[in-house]
């Protein structure tokens, strides 16, 4: 096996419980080091506690500020370039706020770099609210596949749902009706809510998972739910050899100015005491909505079309909540870990039709917001791990026995004895880490790449359309006209 020497981009929460974690857990197995780092200056002391704490010595790179131009500055590029040869490095973790994402892609790209990043691909400051923006996340795409194309290097985007053994059940599910009955899927329904409940102070002072730099919830978790409706129908046409011209999104958004309308500070002074409440907020809810403007989305809705010749054929339906029912119920937020110690709970749902042969339902909901360990309860409803598939399916045409089959997370996981406590999806985290590495070290190529980013132009299209339509208040978007053939 080579050796991989990597470089990670960004030592946030979420490197912090999955990247860091993983090198570790894996270099016990694979040549794989984590050679250096690279993080704000602002950040820099917490970040030398840190690494000091995980006994983790690399070299540490601190920078200023991106100007979100999608380049490094002239002095960053240098001191990378410089620690790329002194460490050999062959690999990185590009894990930065994703309006960096652009940036350090590009130059991972131009110097032959094995890439995975997190979501998305890329967005902007303000693109909840200015309709011309929107029109950037193809452009982006586009220029990284230029850079891609005939490398020999990988670039995995980390959609960790394209990993989890449940949503491999379900594709392999769909192929087989699509490729044996030639249809696609006929209808969907899907929503992701995630708990974050922020009160109207933190709306402004808190970047992280934020709303005050003019973007929310669908550059935040939502463009999981994305990859995987537009993953699943795009396949789906694809196995059954029909196609799809275009795509009409209608989007709306609700943004932090309307939350003052559902919860007003009396509501808030009930909730938590006036004189208690008054510690942690001064503001009107005057102030407030004068301070909330351009801020991006907290929740977001959207119905789709697909289109052939002018006629619908597959309707979507995709809910986006960080707005949901939580388990926070402090008025100090959890500032060491905003992550995971906030109260956030994921509840999770998919409805799938293939018209009159198969139904697939997709229940994950969970209770609690302490997930570090699990016992046998966890297995089912509101537990950590609960996951439910339902395939409905017309057995009458199909010849299977039986109409429903269940299948649960405690099925999908019975043969990983190394996964008895915690949360169990992020198991699929650490499997996009694990297939990275083999690529690095050379163990598989790209062909077995279960995300590789040319197979993401569908759903970042899908962002972006989702995005321009909401931005210019609701209109019915089909700017990013895309069929089958060009988004496969």
């Amino acid at each position: 096996m080579k050796s991989m020497n990597t470089m990670l981009v960004g030592v946030g929460l979420h490197s912090k419980r999955i990247y860091i974690p993983s090198i570790d857990h894996f270099s016990k197995n694979y040549p794989v080091k984590l050679a250096a780092i690279v993080e704000l200056k602002s950040a820099r002391d917490s970040t030398k506690y840190y690494l000091q704490q995980k006994s983790i010595k690399c070299r540490e790179i601190y920078v200023d500020t991106l100007d979100g131009s999608g380049e490094l500055p002239f002095d960053v590029k240098n001191m990378l370039d410089s620690v790329r040869d002194s460490e050999k490095i062959n690999s990185v973790i590009i894990a930065t706020d994703p309006t960096n994402h652009l940036a350090y892609a590009n130059w991972a790209l131009r110097n032959n770099l094995n890439i995975i990043m997190d979501k998305p691909i890329s967005t902007y400051p303000n693109v909840a609210n200015d309709p011309k923006i929107a029109e950037k996340f193809v452009k982006d795409f586009d220029k990284l596949i230029a850079l891609y194309e005939g490398k020999l290097n990988c670039f995995i985007v980390n959609a960790q749902r394209r990993y989890h053994p449940g949503f491999k059940i379900i594709r392999a599910k769909i192929d087989e009706i699509s490729d044996r009955y030639k249809i696609p899927i006929t209808s969907m329904q899907s929503s992701h809510s995630d708990g974050q409940w922020r009160l109207p102070e933190e709306i402004i002072s808190l970047s992280y998972h934020s709303y005050n730099h003019g973007y929310g919830k669908v550059s935040h978790s939502g463009y999981h739910l994305i990859d995987v409706c537009a993953d699943l129908i795009n396949r789906s046409y694809l196995k059954s050899g029909k196609y799809f011209d275009r795509r009409d999104v209608y989007a709306k958004f609700i943004k932090p100015d309307a939350l003052i309308k559902q919860q007003s500070r009396a509501d808030y002074e009930r909730i938590f005491g006036k004189e208690d409440y008054a510690r942690v907020s001064s503001l009107s809810d005057k102030e407030l909505k004068e301070a909330y403007k351009d801020y991006g989305e907290v929740d977001a809705s959207a119905l789709i079309t697909y289109e052939n010749e002018g006629i619908g054929i597959t309707s979507l339906s995709m809910s986006l909540t960080h707005n949901s029912f939580t388990r926070r119920s402090w008025m100090n937020p959890a500032i060491e870990d905003l992550y995971k110690s906030n109260g956030r709970v994921k509840h999770e749902y998919h409805n799938i039709q293939q018209g009159p042969f198969q139904n697939i339902q997709v229940h994950s909901y969970q209770k609690e917001d302490k997930q570090e360990e699990s016992n046998e309860l966890d297995w089912l409803l509101g537990g950590n791990n609960h996951f439910d598939i339902l395939i409905f399916r017309n057995n009458g045409l199909t010849g299977e026995l039986e109409t429903l089959e269940k299948i649960t997370m405690k099925d999908l996981y019975k043969d990983r004895k190394d996964l008895k406590t915690g949360l169990l999806s992020d198991s699929s985290k650490y499997d996009a880490i694990e297939e990275f590495i083999k690529f690095s070290t050379g163990l598989i190529d790209k062909r077995e790449l279960s995300s590789d980013l040319s197979t993401h132009r569908d759903a970042v299209t899908l962002m972006g359309q989702i995005y321009l339509s909401a931005s210019a208040e609701g209109v019915s978007t089909h700017l990013f006209d895309t069929g089958t053939g060009e988004s496969s």
